[in-house]
């Protein structure tokens, strides 16, 4: 027989440990370990994952990323998911900082050190210190933001101000890279695992990003992976050039290492209470790969057109339903905001940060019929670098989407178009003149955030290799001087 003093103290405890107990998974589940996987210059279809739910074309065969399959058997993919510019060092500043690059006035990767700095330098990693202190933060790889060095942006361990020379050989030292570790792909994956060990062990939540070098020019991989990767498109697509081979050789490269993450997560035994997000910082270079350059978008790195700014994006973690896409808009922009929502940030972000980006946990959660609540109503993108290379051509230019509408104005033909691009990805059906209202409205809303946000004046990158800054006095004249060069946009 049980005394009653004993069975009431043991009913209590009971009862303690049954409120606790919840409430400590509840306090876990706040505080998720992030894993962002960046590429370089990937176009939106250059996986062998699906994009689109209703676009075949939105893979290719040519591609074999199993891994990237796997994310998306166990995860979400975002069928519009774009970078914060067409250019890959722009794109690091706007997801970096949670705002356009028009209003960090850095908009190219050109003579940034002309333009006084407008970044706040409230960063990811602060963003979720500032709700839990204890966050870890790595980041591995190709930094390549100008004027802030990766400690000074709250990272615990880095690889210094890495810019594009990493893909090439170890910049620490100069050390040419081995064949064995083309772009460095799996020396970074290796040391973001021991990371990842580490801090599980030690039972320490942490935001881990992984800037890949890869798939940037120039072309490398591994000679194993080349070789099977000959072997599989000869019986698949014979007639394939042998740049667009190694392209994809390096492409599946690329695929390995991000199994070498989910592989490490597995190990650790932390998938359930892990984001890992994969996605791209700008659209495909038209000229690295000539496998179908970005088809079926127009346009790739350095336009503005879908081609340059929509990228793959593939994510898994908490509450995110296997197997699924969210067809709604998400920028990169909108990440600061969202990673400090799903690491249970409640109070809401200084309005004196003037971020334009939103969180879209929602959708993540299933909600797709969610609004994501951003500091600028639209997506507004300006890319303003001029070069007029024969092989890297590039076309300034300006978007805004809202909703499904995209409206794109060229700085070299003065001319605007209006395209659907949630039914249009191909931006083939010009709607400016059957929709004037909306068009007026859209040029009304550019010119009010550029006035708002004190848009920089206009880049200019010389042949003749000098970076100078001009006004708008100068604009006219550099127009018609490039204007003879302007590739065809639809080419």
């Amino acid at each position: 027989m049980i005394k009653t003093k004993n069975f009431t103290s043991t009913l209590l405890t009971l009862i303690a440990c049954c409120a606790t107990f919840p409430l400590q998974l509840f306090a876990e589940s706040q505080k998720p370990n992030i894993i962002l996987i960046f590429s370089d210059d990937q176009g939106w279809a250059d996986t062998s994952v699906q994009m689109h739910p209703d676009r075949a074309d939105s893979r290719k065969g040519v591609y074999h990323t199993p891994n990237l399959e796997r994310m998306a058997a166990n995860g979400m993919i975002f069928s519009q998911a774009y970078a914060g510019a067409p250019q890959c060092a722009p794109s690091r500043g706007a997801l970096m900082f949670g705002q356009t690059p028009t209003r960090l006035a850095h908009t190219t990767n050109a003579g940034d050190y002309l333009v006084k700095d407008r970044s706040h330098k409230f960063t990811i990693p602060q963003a979720l210190r500032s709700v839990h202190p204890e966050y870890a933060t790595a980041h591995l790889g190709k930094w390549h933001i100008p004027k802030l060095k990766p400690e000074v942006a709250g990272f615990d361990l880095h690889d210094g101000y890495t810019g594009n020379g990493g893909g090439e050989f170890y910049e620490n030292n100069k050390e040419k890279l081995p064949p064995e570790d083309p772009k460095q792909i799996y020396t970074i994956s290796e040391r973001a695992c021991d990371f990842i060990a580490k801090q599980a062990k030690a039972k320490k939540p942490f935001y881990l990003q992984i800037s890949h070098y890869a798939v940037h020019v120039s072309l490398q991989s591994r000679a194993e992976t080349l070789e099977r990767t000959k072997k599989r498109l000869a019986a698949t697509h014979p007639k394939l050039d042998k740049r667009s081979v190694l392209f994809a050789a390096m492409v599946e490269d690329l695929d390995i290492g991000v199994g070498m993450i989910l592989d490490e997560v597995e190990k650790q035994g932390i998938q359930d209470n892990t984001y890992i997000i994969f996605t791209s910082d700008n659209g495909g270079f038209t000229y690295a790969n000539t496998a179908g350059p970005n088809t079926p978008l127009i346009g790739g790195k350095r336009w503005t057109y879908e081609g340059g700014i929509r990228v793959p994006f593939v994510v898994q973690g908490p509450k995110i339903k296997a197997g699924t896409y969210c067809n709604q808009a998400i920028v990169n922009w909108d990440f600061l905001p969202t990673f400090y929502d799903l690491v249970g940030g409640t109070e809401a972000l200084s309005k004196d940060l003037k971020l334009d980006g939103g969180s879209f946990r929602a959708y993540l959660e299933g909600d797709e019929g969610a609004t994501v609540n951003r500091g600028t109503k639209d997506l507004i993108w300006r890319f303003l670098k001029w070069e007029g290379l024969p092989h890297d051509p590039v076309h300034p230019a300006v978007a805004i989407r809202r909703g499904k509408y995209k409206l794109y104005y060229s700085y070299y033909t003065r001319q605007y178009e209006l395209f659907d691009v949630e039914n249009d990805i191909e931006e083939a059906n010009n709607l400016l003149d059957q929709m004037p209202e909306l068009v007026a409205d859209l040029k009304k809303s550019l010119n009010d955030y550029f006035e708002e946000v004190d848009a920089q004046d206009y880049w200019i990158h010389r042949k003749d290799g000098k970076r100078n800054l001009i006004g708008k006095e100068g604009l006219e004249e550099e127009i018609k001087r490039h204007q003879q060069q302007v590739p065809k946009a639809r080419q």
